[in-house]
């Protein structure tokens, strides 16, 4: 993956690059990237939804002595007054209630439950405006989202499934729902059907995948399950019966087609929005227990205390795993948050910290990084070890053993411990 300050990008994507990491990786640019992108800017190539994001990244880092240069790019005054900047940037036509709230989040303020599901309507609607949508979400994940403005965002965001998504599910098994990031590996190979998998014997198992919006765009679980001739649900009604070999799929753009619109937008903006977290917990086939990933130590607790907001009554988050994946590394120690739901409606929670030596009693076995794995190549491994419980690939097969055993220490803590109704 070529990352975006690499000299050939063009200055606008160096200077997201710069600017649009969050509160501790911001930085400032040098003067000669600001006068780059100030003459980008005024040739008006850049994507208006581009432009916005940049816009809003840089008002939350904050503005340094060398970047003042690029207010010559919009209006005398611009980077002072927060209404003369959004005029600036985003569509006249906008709701004037969109409008307002894009000032305020400019100003560094924040949004309660209410406003942010409002937002969120918008935010998933048709209506023109996708510069203010671009501005809104990159000032969002620069400064980090508060848990206000996720459950509000997600409430709207759940009300945008398709109707058979929202239809009652049959009786059986519980669900368990698993959610990865959607733009991949670019290192490994991906387990997850053979986690699907084995979680089956006891779980109606879903998997959502999606098309990668980056920055990423590496081997996906779309891929694996479309290789896999997986079956993809088109609605909770067809969660029923046998399991499938892999368990079922669920494609964004069959759950939500305006989340499924995201996808263009977000690849606009050049780094990951709310969407990235939000899309892995909209809830389907009335999922009893989320099983996700958080990369970054800080979207743990956030994406576990989201996921008991949301109504999950069962949440593990997996952290420091393999990067876009739920798989275990095979050299350093796991970490976990479970949540399990009580009778009076509270969560109770454990932390596990599970090293590979305490799991499986085998010699050390160090990580292998590949180039660009193919989907054939993870196919074959995955059919090879779904047959007869070996691939030939030692990094492959260990893999699956360690995640598989510590995944069962966290479900079955979460099993024992959430109220039997909820289950």
């Amino acid at each position: 993956m070529k990352k975006l300050s690499d000299p050939s990008n063009p200055p606008i994507e160096r200077g997201i690059g710069a600017v649009g990491v969050g509160k501790k990786g911001s930085k400032s640019m040098d003067a000669a990237l600001a006068m780059e992108i100030v003459e980008q800017l005024r040739s008006g190539t850049v994507h208006p939804v581009t432009r916005a994001a940049f816009v809003g990244a840089l008002m939350m880092k904050g503005v340094s002595e060398e970047e003042k240069v690029l207010e010559q790019a919009f209006l005398p005054g611009a980077f002072e007054d927060m209404d003369l900047l959004a005029n600036a940037v985003i569509e006249k036509e906008i709701p004037i209630f969109v409008r307002e709230v894009c000032v305020q989040l400019l100003k560094k303020e924040t949004m309660n439950v209410e406003t942010s599901k409002k937002i969120g309507q918008f935010l998933f609607s048709e209506e023109i405006g996708n510069a203010a949508r671009g501005l809104m979400a990159s000032i969002l994940r620069v400064r980090y989202e508060t848990e206000e403005e996720y459950f509000g965002i997600w409430q709207a965001m759940q009300a945008t499934l398709e109707i058979p998504f929202c239809t009652s599910v049959l009786k059986g098994a519980p669900v368990l729902q698993m959610a990865e990031p959607f733009d991949g590996v670019e290192r490994g190979f991906l387990i997850t059907p053979l986690l699907a998998s084995y979680f089956s014997q006891r779980y109606r198992v879903i998997s959502l995948v999606g098309d990668s919006s980056g920055p990423k765009f590496g081997l996906t679980l779309k891929d694996l399950a479309v290789a896999l001739g997986g079956k993809c649900i088109a609605g909770n009604h067809e969660i029923e019966g046998e399991n499938p070999d892999f368990g079922f799929f669920a494609d964004q753009k069959d759950i939500s087609k305006a989340l499924f619109r995201w996808v263009a937008i977000r690849k606009r903006l050049k780094k990951r929005p709310f969407a990235a977290t939000l899309e892995r917990l909209v809830k389907l086939c009335d999922a009893r227990i989320l099983l996700t990933s958080a990369f970054h130590t800080p979207y743990l607790e956030k994406m576990t205390r989201l996921a008991e907001n949301v109504g999950f009554t069962g949440v593990i988050v997996v952290n420091r795993g393999m990067e876009g994946t739920l798989a275990f590394p095979l050299t350093r120690p796991i970490e976990m948050l479970c949540a399990a739901k009580q009778k009076d409606g509270t969560y109770l929670r454990n932390h596990f910290e599970l090293a590979p030596e305490t799991l499986m009693r085998w010699d050390p076995l160090r990580e292998v990084m590949l180039k660009e794995p193919t989907v054939s190549e993870n196919v074959h491994l995955i059919q090879a070890f779904h047959k007869t419980g070996c691939s030939g690939n030692e990094p492959f097969d260990r893999r699956v053993h360690l995640t598989r055993k510590g995944l069962d220490v966290a479900l079955e803590w979460v099993e024992q411990n959430i109220f039997s109704e909820s289950l």
